[in-house]
């Protein structure tokens, strides 16, 4: 019988989302292959009902087994930036339209967009996923970015995380055929290249740079997805197992909640820095820039490039900190709502992808 280890798990997200929320794909190509540096699988989940300890079953065991619903499935990946699919789940995070523009009529092409406001809904961009490993192999409709975080530590590759939900629909191929065997690869995003700054009331304030005063940063978006937005109206599965058919229903809608963005930036004290009280204010920030790049891209001068921007920022709280033995500060910052963009964040990607980026 054969063994598998936790590097043999191949995971897959579709490089387009869905028409139509559970709509799923069932077409190999549109699949990218996921890497993660922590083990990660997903398997379907069913949450049953059974009848231990009512009141009248006469004793503490349960005589009967009822399938409920599927629940929802979940899966984090964290890596290095380093290959198409994280600019993707950068995009999906916010859930705005994405638009496509060429640059200086180059290969380069810039994907960009904005925090989906309210009054547009609240059904963020649903994909599909699959997984593999020998005969667990599965496919899921209705994937959500849940939250997704930009951060690097010192002159590290800046790295991502995103936490994807589905909706629990899934299907069970026998075998997963025509999927990619090799992860979609594109340019190395180097901690050189990396950039951080904002505008105050002084200017432009850059953190970056061959004086290491910047220590880490990290940027985040959280949707805050509803997990439990379930009616009577929503569809089932049909499973059978053992001559017993069950069918549970899963979720119709996976609508996000209240949401969040946050971001932090460590900072080393020196004589470059302005007046701490300058911080503590409260002041509000504009155009705060997280900017994580490659080196230039074949035949052009644009980098392999993703941008998280809050438009407008305040400062929450500033605490003081040891780094190595270096005295540092730790600024933390909310995003606001801005009114030009509808929301409190912004996200490009730069790559040489022509359309249908999302």
């Amino acid at each position: 019988m054969p063994q598998y280890l936790s590097n043999d798990v191949a995971l897959y997200v579709t490089k387009t989302v869905e028409a139509a929320y559970n709509d799923g794909s069932a077409t190999g190509s549109n699949y990218a292959k996921i890497r993660s540096q922590q083990a990660s699988f997903v398997l379907p989940q069913v949450e049953f009902l059974n009848d231990a300890g009512v009141p009248g079953n006469g004793h503490e065991f349960a005589t009967q087994w009822c399938a409920n619903y599927l629940t929802h499935p979940a899966v984090t990946f964290t890596d290095d930036v380093n290959y198409a699919i994280a600019g993707r789940l950068a995009l999906r995070a916010l859930g705005g339209t994405v638009t496509t523009a060429q640059q200086g009529g180059t290969t380069a092409y810039k994907h960009s967009c904005s925090m989906l406001p309210i009054a547009s809904g609240r059904q963020y961009p649903s994909f599909a996923m699959a997984a593999e490993l020998g005969g667990a192999s599965h496919r899921f409709a209705g994937c959500v970015v849940d939250r997704f975080r930009l951060s690097q530590n010192r002159a590290d590759r800046p790295q991502y995380s995103a936490d994807i939900v589905g909706s629990g629909k899934f299907t069970t191929p026998h075998g997963l055929t025509s999927l990619p065997s090799t992860m979609d690869i594109a340019a190395c995003l180097t901690g050189a290249g990396v950039s951080v700054y904002w505008t105050d009331a002084d200017g432009t304030t850059t953190f970056s740079g061959s004086g290491c005063t910047l220590r880490s940063w990290s940027v985040e978006v959280a949707n805050n997805l509803r997990l439990n937005d379930r009616c009577p109206g929503d569809s089932t599965q049909t499973l059978t197992y053992d001559a017993t058919t069950t069918t549970p229903a899963f979720a119709g809608k996976l609508l996000r909640g209240s949401r969040t963005v946050t971001a932090q930036l460590v900072i080393l004290l020196d004589s470059t820095v302005v007046p701490w009280e300058r911080y503590v204010t409260g002041q509000e920030l504009t155009d705060v820039t997280f900017k994580a790049q490659s080196t230039a891209e074949a035949g052009t001068a644009y980098k392999y490039t993703i941008n998280y921007i809050i438009p407008k920022a305040r400062i929450t709280s500033v605490d003081p900190t040891d780094s190595e033995g270096d005295a540092a500060i730790t600024i933390n910052l909310t995003g606001m709502y801005d009114s030009v963009t509808g929301g409190a964040l912004k996200a490009e990607v730069i790559n040489q992808e022509t359309t249908n980026y999302v």
